[in-house]
């Protein structure tokens, strides 16, 4: 383990909370506000805290009132061009974090980002691990696009057909996972059942899935909208099932979140575009038919399940950065914190 503080770039920050007057909810649930800072996205570790993104996708935060650590991706890649494209919880403090060349492990202890030195940060080299391949790079990104390690696995998908690669039509993908330099598929190509990927937001040919995954208690689900479905495997026993969602009707898509923090799993059923009803999911889950309550209808896209709270983000004045709330489950008027406060600060 190393901590990244050596990444650091020297220099003084304004950090100021500033409230878009046109949002939709109420100062009382908003978590994060700063247009000056520059912040796209930002992934809760709990009601108080928060890992963002910043500076056109490439510095990793650490934000607790203050910006308390960060590391710039550039330093770990070597690349002139970097994307962070995605931030998963995998445990206590423990955390995945993907970006278009690089994909590394962070642990949060102290209010600092501690580094998993244990496996390669290069994007290829981990693929070239976990295939044992010696072929040319763009030949294996054609084929083995990664999502990501967890533990002793690496994990990703397979699109066969480059005639598609930058079309938004569905194309449900071959997920596959790789352990001790053996790749395995997880399944063959599903038929498509809904137009609809649930999250619109899609990349070129080799991002385009990246995020469709989620994490639980050593269980890894790799999702799959269009197909309404989505495939379970077990790290603790090497063991795979499809889990189906509920059948479509009167609506585009389903989806599966989880809530880390508080224990508790979602289906979240996409009627529109402005439109997601909210189930909680009761008891273990099975491969169809599972027992599910209805929770609420909401007018938002839900980014993520955080303790009881749905994130929401909001564009500030129609930039690519956000207010990000945090809105109970309950209904219930809570004391938020607002993350971010009005200071002048040295950054280390």
């Amino acid at each position: 383990m190393f901590c990244v503080g050596f990444f650091s770039i020297f220099h003084t920050a304004y950090l100021v909370a500033q409230v878009d007057s046109s949002a939709d909810h109420s100062l009382q649930y908003l978590a994060y506000s700063n247009k000056n800072e520059r912040i796209s996205n930002l992934y809760f570790i709990d009601n108080h805290q928060a890992i963002g993104i910043q500076d056109k996708a490439t510095l990793v935060l650490l934000i607790k009132g203050l910006i308390k650590d960060q590391v710039r991706v550039e330093a770990l890649s070597g690349a002139s061009w970097e994307s962070i494209q995605n931030v998963i919880h995998l445990g206590k403090n423990q955390y995945m974090i993907l970006t278009q060349q690089v994909c590394f492990n962070v642990s949060v202890m102290d209010g600092r980002f501690v580094l998993d030195m244990s496996q390669p940060f290069n994007k290829i080299k981990i693929l070239e691990r976990a295939t044992n391949s010696k072929v040319k790079i763009l030949e294996i990104l054609d084929q083995y696009c990664l999502m990501g390690n967890i533990g002793k696995y690496t994990f990703g998908y397979y699109l066969p057909d480059k005639s598609k690669q930058n079309r938004k039509t569905p194309h449900p993908p071959k997920y596959w996972i790789s352990y001790k330099k053996e790749v395995y598929a997880m399944n063959e190509l599903y038929r498509v059942i809904t137009n609809d990927r649930f999250n619109e937001d899609w990349y070129a040919w080799i991002y385009r899935y990246d995020k469709m995954f989620a994490f639980k208690a050593g269980k890894l689900f790799l999702i799959s909208p269009e197909a309404n479905k989505m495939i379970e495997f077990d790290t603790l026993n090497n063991k795979s099932r499809v889990i189906n969602f509920p059948e479509i009707r009167e609506s585009k898509s389903w989806y599966y979140y989880v809530d880390q923090l508080a224990n508790k799993s979602y289906f979240v059923n996409k009627i529109s575009d402005q439109t997601y009803k909210i189930y909680l999911l009761k008891g273990d889950l099975k491969e169809k038919d599972n027992d599910m309550s209805f929770l609420l209808e909401i007018d938002f896209y839900p980014v993520a399940f955080v303790n009881g709270f749905i994130h929401k983000q909001q564009a500030i004045h129609r930039s690519q950065y956000f207010e990000h709330y945090l809105i109970p489950l309950d209904g219930a008027i809570t004391d938020t914190k607002i993350i971010l406060n009005e200071v002048k600060i040295k950054d280390h």
